[in-house]
């Protein structure tokens, strides 16, 4: 049975702006435990503030097949999905990269790409598909056509180690992450949420640069170990007593609490 976490921050309006984070390469911390851990304080965050204008929806589950899973049992919410962003690898060296929708003219694309620079003025912007390849593209695609963009660190075109040196190798260790990237990540997520807010209920396209005050926002990273921790085993208890990918990235985040890493000991064939 496929699993996805889903956590719905309820909005005066029924129309949704839809977070995505994938929880599915085994012992990996940037890609994309980091994505989770973001996903969830921002979660956090707007749960804790005022009833917003719009629905949020963050939705945790494996890559590509958890999103077509999803969309496929959930087609009538589908018209109300209105924007939305994927998150990944958050927490590694690198600029934030935003790569753009499908539909790189429409209100969020232009709203976001504006407010980027604001939130973080060493970040860039690229045209869909030529960052990285995750969910966005099942949000994206035929039948569905969310306009979704993702927010990576992935490294410059000219890097021989795009998208980051540790990519999909057993270095991709809680070494690579550090809370105060994971904090920025978070300020800019919000930023671009406050960002998408003000400039839908005024109807009017963002232009220029857009500096988002992203101090409102109450939590800060500096509290996520103790929160995320709380939050993951929490997925656990929700996700009932199966095995899940969910425990493996439990273990992960303990792990760099302790030390110790990786998660999990492998045994040899004799």
């Amino acid at each position: 049975k496929l699993k996805v976490g889903e956590i719905t921050i309820p909005g005066e309006s029924q129309e949704t702006f839809v977070m995505v984070a994938h929880l599915c390469h085994p012992a990996m911390v940037n890609d994309d435990l980091t994505g989770v851990v973001v996903g969830l304080d921002v979660a956090r965050t707007l749960l804790a503030g005022p009833r917003p204008h719009y629905t949020y929806k963050l939705l945790i589950l494996p890559e590509t097949i958890g999103s077509v899973a999803y969309l496929s049992h959930n087609e009538d919410q589908i018209p109300g999905m209105k924007a939305g962003l994927f998150l990944e690898m958050l927490g590694n060296n690198a600029p934030h990269a935003l790569q753009k929708s499908f539909q790189p003219e429409s209100q969020v694309d232009r709203c976001l790409a504006s407010a980027l620079p604001g939130l973080d003025p060493e970040a860039y912007s690229a045209s869909y598909r030529t960052v990285i390849g995750n969910d966005e593209r099942q949000f994206n695609a035929p039948g569905v056509r969310v306009p979704m963009l993702s927010l990576s660190r992935v490294e410059s075109p000219e890097s021989p180690t795009r998208p980051y040196r540790e990519y999909h190798s057993s270095l991709d260790t809680p070494q690579i992450v550090t809370e105060e990237r994971l904090q920025f990540s978070r300020q800019v997520v919000l930023g671009l949420i406050q960002a998408w807010s003000t400039t839908s209920t005024s109807s009017t396209a963002s232009k220029g640069k857009y500096s988002a005050p992203v101090t409102g926002f109450g939590s800060t990273i500096a509290r996520i170990p103790k929160a995320t921790v709380a939050c993951l085993r929490s997925w656990n208890a929700v996700m009932e007593s199966t095995p899940s990918p969910i425990s493996l990235w439990n273990w992960a985040y303990l792990s760099r609490r302790s030390g110790k890493w990786p998660p999990y000991s492998r045994k040899k064939n004799s």
